[in-house]
């Protein structure tokens, strides 16, 4: 939260770092984080799912993926 960032490394079998995330709210009874971001998604994902690569206010630096945003709530499990 305090970095105001969303990061994210590469997904199972790919080597290019991505923040992937569920549109919408976080579900009261789900553990997760939910944001907001300017930076505009990599088209071509399926319904309901984002993902950032490199651009479009997105940052890499080495194998991470970063996102400016706002974090709205945070749940995790205990």
């Amino acid at each position: 939260m305090a970095s105001g960032e969303i990061w994210g490394t590469a997904d199972r079998g790919s080597s290019n770092p991505s923040v992937d995330a569920w549109e919408g709210h976080l579900p009261d009874d789900k553990p997760g984080v939910e944001f907001y971001t300017d930076a505009i998604p990599t088209p071509g994902q399926p319904p309901g799912w984002a993902r950032w690569l490199g651009g479009r206010g997105v940052r890499i630096e080495g194998d991470w993926a970063k996102i400016a945003a706002t974090i709205a709530k945070t749940r995790f499990r205990s």
